[in-house]
């Protein structure tokens, strides 16, 4: 209990301190803020470490991702379908190019042993798994988006039900792709378990956050203007 106890207060820390990261970059840099920390998530979620919980391991860009997915959401509300397709153009454009580059400097480094681990489902898996999820992902994310963006009522709720649906959509395509082969069928489950409610807790989380940070007089996280002309 105290080795999952560890986890999960670095993982609600993580989550605390990603929020600030979203808080800070809007605060100086308003729509341009939303673009660069969800570029910046991006990468940095490549580099994040598994943790392990019931001895599984257990990677922490579950509570990264709804960030992600709640700043497209609030560039739709706010700035409209234009910006929002041009971030999710960013946001695939940023993977594949840090994929592609991640790829031939590992075949480069490979090449000196003469072996072909960069080529191995282990290596790659976590790389392909983020391509195909976050595409996946984006594009239900548009379809859904603008639905909720028009409910007038309870807007805190809508964003976060939004967000929760595409980052568990998210958790479960890149678990299952990532961990093909590698894990059992019952681990693979409990993995896609354990990923769908930190997807949840941290989509509720960040848009009930932003909603206290939103009466605050300065700054507020997302109570950004109208559409611009």
């Amino acid at each position: 209990m105290i080795f999952i106890g560890i986890h999960w207060s670095a993982i609600f820390l993580f989550l605390v301190i990603a929020l600030l990261g979203l808080w800070v970059s809007y605060s100086f840099l308003n729509k341009s803020g939303f673009f660069l920390f969800s570029i910046l998530a991006i990468m940095i979620g490549f580099f994040l470490p598994l943790v392990q919980m019931f001895n599984l391991p257990v990677s922490i860009t579950y509570v990264l991702m709804p960030l992600v997915y709640f700043s497209l959401v609030i560039i739709d509300e706010k700035y409209g379908r234009d910006d929002f397709k041009r971030l999710s153009i960013w946001i695939m454009s940023s993977i594949l190019v840090f994929v592609i580059s991640v790829f031939f400097i590992s075949a480069y480094a490979d090449s000196s042993t003469n072996t072909l681990v960069f080529l191995s489902w282990e290596f790659l898996g976590p790389y392909v798994s983020t391509i195909v999820s976050c595409s996946i992902s984006l594009f239900v994310l548009s379809l859904i988006s603008g639905k909720f963006v028009a409910l007038q009522e309870k807007k805190y709720l809508n964003r976060a039900v939004c967000t929760s649906i595409v980052s568990v959509l998210h958790a479960v395509i890149y678990v299952v792709l990532s961990t093909l082969g590698l894990h059992s069928f019952g681990n693979i489950l409990l993995i896609v378990l354990i990923g769908a409610l930190f997807s949840i807790a941290s989509s509720f989380a960040v848009c009930y956050i932003a909603k206290y940070l939103n009466r605050k007089p300065v700054n507020p996280i997302e109570d950004i203007p109208d559409k611009e002309e």
